[in-house]
């Protein structure tokens, strides 16, 4: 038997030296664990078989055995479960424990060898983290290269231990007694105190500061009920294991008392600015059409139908014209939409052609455009041929309000994009609801970017902000790297050429004098607040890479600011004052 394991090991590192795709059946069926796990189950009954034949005779040779295999080691009763170690995706606040995990687990294992250990260690990354080490062979000699690379990258204890002071005194206050709240704010001071002494950080001595800020997380009464309880002796200052005492046994009273509280009172999560757009999950629908689990709007067989047979099939099952809802008409809807090639309160997959033109296009982008599934992408590429494309790009790139005394902030960024030695400064709009990036046809002259033929069509509801006729078409894309202006954050995009992004954003003057925390942030975008030119639209896929931990909002109105690898953003709706309009 140790022969024939030993002939698995060799067979393999075979295997492992000559395939370099982490998605390789073999890897991902966890074969290798599986037979070992085998392999020690079956030698283990062995030695117990042969323990009760000649236990005085094979006692000294099974000692020796067991302090020289460690799998021997392992207890046949006893089958602890497998260490999952969670995949990290480039998060500076997940990197302590992925690192403490790996470390213990793979980097430290003797016995795997350094390309299974670089195996491993591709295989548990994600996002900006996995394209760091992305194109890097899987050879014994890069294993080490790839891990200390990352560990120079997130290994940074400052930013790491600001993240967690942060998320310490922005708990939620309560504004009721919750045994859920009570027990959320003590879970979470415990976890970041933990935290912060994981990094040798000395937090002995915090416990009146700790005391005093969670303190004015909690409900009045619960104050109440502390202060009552040191009072007796004010001549010692409290410390902070009696506080996490008395939190304690206050939701526990509370879960006492109204044990419905636990659920009725968890707190709700912050309202966000709204956009046109649904994101249901699958599990939770069924499309009518098929049975599958999509809406309408996303069914492949739905769109091949023609317009009066799509009418047809609505009308019969008795849904809305302009939402595709049950149990109400397109009269009674409720949204806000109507179809974009006509106005006409219908969806956009029921116009016919011989309803009116449209009077003015739609500032923003209806759901009906997701045709055959393809959610705000569409562009199919032929380097040589161009052929039409049944369906259109969809672009979400929404103009400022319209309101005489208010504008809607878009996320705003400079970057900088180096092509043939020439650095330039750009400015780019951030737009998580497009799923594709474009650029303007004079930004790709200032860089003198190689242009790629590509086929395709853009629908450009708000993309440009003017009345241009549909299905535009697309006959370049680029390719190029952008870089923080405050940092060292880079990536490569790929953008369509268009003629122009986006009208100038913002598209009046804005002034925010209510809110002075503004001013001390490192703003993405230091003239957010001036109407300019956008020279690029960066879509989801590169808005989801630059998102890093850290969120303020306006206490007087909905302006978030959201922390990110090229600074600051800034968006919501702010009033403006009279007299400052473009």
């Amino acid at each position: 038997m140790t022969e024939d394991w030993k002939c698995f090991e060799n067979n393999h590192q075979a295997i492992v030296l000559e395939s370099e795709d982490p998605n390789n059946t073999y890897f991902t069926s966890e074969t290798y664990d599986r037979v070992e796990e085998k392999y020690i189950e079956y030698k283990c009954q062995l030695k117990e078989a042969l323990d009760k034949i000649k236990p005085q005779a094979s006692l000294p040779a099974i000692s020796t055995a067991y302090s020289h295999n460690n799998e021997a080691n392992v207890s046949s009763a006893v089958k602890l479960p497998r260490i999952i170690i969670p995949v990290f995706s480039g998060k500076y606040a997940e990197w302590p424990t992925f690192h403490d995990l790996f470390e213990s687990v793979i980097h430290n294992n003797q016995t795997l060898a350094p390309v299974q250990k670089l195996h491993y260690l591709k295989g548990y990354l994600s996002g900006e983290a996995e394209q760091l080490i992305r194109h890097t062979p899987i050879t014994d000699a890069n294993y080490e290269q790839c891990w200390t690379l990352l560990k120079k990258r997130y290994s940074n204890t400052r930013y790491i231990s600001s993240c967690i002071l942060n998320r310490l005194i922005s708990q939620k206050t309560l504004s009721t007694a919750s045994c859920y709240g009570v027990k959320q704010i003590l879970d979470t001071t415990n976890e970041c105190l933990s935290a912060l002494t994981n990094m040798n950080i000395d937090v002995s001595s915090w416990d009146l500061i700790i005391i005093h800020l969670v303190i004015q997380k909690l409900d009045q009464e619960s104050r109440k009920l502390w202060e009552h309880k040191i009072s007796d002796n004010s001549d010692s200052l409290p410390t902070f294991s009696e506080f996490s005492t008395f939190l304690e046994s206050r939701f526990r009273a509370l879960e006492f008392l109204d044990p419905s509280n636990k659920r009725e009172t968890k707190p709700k999560e912050a309202e966000r600015p709204k956009v046109f757009s649904v994101t249901t999950t699958a599990s939770s629908i069924s499309c009518p059409r098929c049975a599958e689990a999509h809406l309408l709007y996303q069914c492949k067989r739905f769109g091949q139908d023609s317009v009066q047979q799509r009418r047809d099939f609505v009308k019969n099952k008795a849904l809305c014209f302009n939402c595709f809802g049950a149990k109400h008409s397109a009269t009674q809807c409720k949204r806000d939409t109507s179809c974009k090639r006509c106005g006409r309160r219908h969806h956009s997959l029921l116009h016919l052609d011989s309803e009116h033109p449209p009077s003015a296009q739609p500032s923003r982008v209806s759901e009906g455009d997701k045709i055959h599934g393809k959610q705000r992408e569409g562009i199919q590429e032929k380097p040589e041929q161009r052929e039409p494309v049944p369906s259109n790009i969809v672009a979400h790139a929404a103009e400022g309000s319209s309101m005489p005394n208010s504008e809607v902030m878009l996320t705003t960024a400079l970057v900088k994009v180096e092509n043939k030695g020439n650095c330039h400064t750009l400015r780019a709009f951030l737009d998580q609801g497009s799923q594709i990036s474009f650029v303007s046809e004079h930004t790709v002259q200032l860089l003198q970017l190689h242009k790629i033929p590509a086929n395709g069509s853009v629908d450009p509801s708000g993309l440009g902000g003017e009345k241009i006729p549909l299905s535009t078409p697309i006959k370049h894309k680029v390719q190029f790297k952008i870089q923080s202006t405050c940092g060292s954050f880079s990536c490569v995009v790929q953008a369509y050429v268009v003629r122009q992004v986006t009208n100038p954003i913002p598209s009046q003057k804005v002034e925010i004098h209510d809110w002075p925390e503004l001013k001390k942030l490192k703003m993405a975008d230091p003239g957010y607040d001036t109407p300019g030119h956008v020279d690029m639209l960066l879509g989801a896929e590169v808005y989801g890479q630059t998102l890093i931990e850290g969120m303020v909002r306006n206490p007087t109105s909905n302006l978030t600011a959201q922390n990110t690898a090229l600074g600051w953003i800034l968006s919501g709706k702010t009033q403006v004052t009279p007299g400052t309009r473009k």
